[in-house]
């Protein structure tokens, strides 16, 4: 006959009250379990961007954006920029742990610039090698300045806020005038 007069889930402790009834062993009251640190940040959705366009290889359609992250104040950019990144026009922008103030919560504003295959600057192609293991492609400072050719543009706001990631809130893309060189013509 099995009695279970407790169940105890301190690591791998719930076999205790089953072994105890065949008479084994007890186990270790110290739990060694590591502490875990929840991740803040904030997250751009491709579908709020994209309303109206698609992604593709195609000369009207997004195959890349590039979205660049300022402290936000007055509904504007502040300071240098905080971080740069190079995504696929299908995936989810993410920005993790960005620099918080003192509470916890953090308003950003962020500038995204959408390319077509055509139009993406070379500044802001990935190596081949992130490009297969699907490693961070960063837009590095130097290749801000690319940024500026991109045929769609946005902008977005966010606050970061403690142990969340939250979505960044993004009006759609807006087509630009392109000459030329940026439309790859």
């Amino acid at each position: 006959m099995v009695r279970v007069t407790r169940a105890l889930f301190m690591g791998s402790c719930w076999a205790v009250t089953v072994a105890s009834a065949w008479g084994i062993g007890g186990c270790n009251s110290t739990s060694t379990a590591a502490s875990y640190t929840p991740i803040s940040g904030i997250e751009i959705q491709p579908s709020s961007l994209l309303q109206g366009l698609q992604c593709g290889t195609g000369a009207n359609e997004v195959y890349r954006y590039v979205a660049v992250v300022w402290d936000e104040v007055d509904g504007g950019p502040y300071g240098p920029p905080k971080a740069s990144n190079v995504f696929d026009c299908f995936t989810t922008g993410v920005f993790e742990n960005l620099p918080a103030s003192d509470g916890g919560s953090q308003e950003f504003f962020l500038q995204i610039f959408g390319f077509s295959k055509a139009s993406l600057p070379a500044a802001l192609t990935c190596p081949d090698e992130l490009s297969v293991d699907g490693g961070v492609c960063p837009a590095q400072d130097t290749s801000l300045a690319a940024a500026s050719t991109a045929p769609w543009t946005t902008t977005c706001s966010a606050t970061q806020q403690q142990g969340i990631p939250v979505l960044a809130v993004c009006q759609p893309f807006t087509s630009l005038p392109m000459d030329g060189a940026a439309s790859g013509e």
